[in-house]
């Protein structure tokens, strides 16, 4: 799991003649671990309802 993947926003706060301000901002880890325990639990529910029927 250590090469999870995190998105990444830049905003450009300012322009200038020849430069540009920007600030990077970074999706937190916690909520990419979020994701996959929720994809974990709806795969699994699917697999239930797949055994059910």
């Amino acid at each position: 799991m250590a090469n999870l993947k995190r998105n990444m926003i830049v905003l450009v706060k300012e322009v200038k003649e020849a430069e540009i301000e920007t600030v990077k901002y970074l999706t937190p880890e916690s909520l990419v671990y979020e994701a996959i325990d929720m994809t974990q639990e709806i795969d699994k529910s699917e697999e239930a309802k797949s055994a059910a029927s």
